[in-house]
């Protein structure tokens, strides 16, 4: 499978999930998570464009 499947896979399983969360702390864990799903999703996409260099985006935090 490839890895932009999976991430698909799991952003709707927990998109669902925050749906059905009612408690506000796991709500605010599922809602990190998402962020930090999309954000590997945005860098995966970013490295594999062969017209790019590396991403050095993460040292400049």
């Amino acid at each position: 499978m490839p890895v932009s499947t999976i991430l698909i896979g799991s952003l709707v399983i927990l998109l669902l999930t925050l749906l059905l969360a009612r408690e506000v702390r796991l709500r605010r864990a599922l809602e990190t998570l998402l962020r930090r799903l999309l954000s590997l999703w945005r860098n995966d996409e970013v490295r594999s464009s062969p017209d790019r260099g590396p991403d050095t985006r993460w040292m400049q935090r």
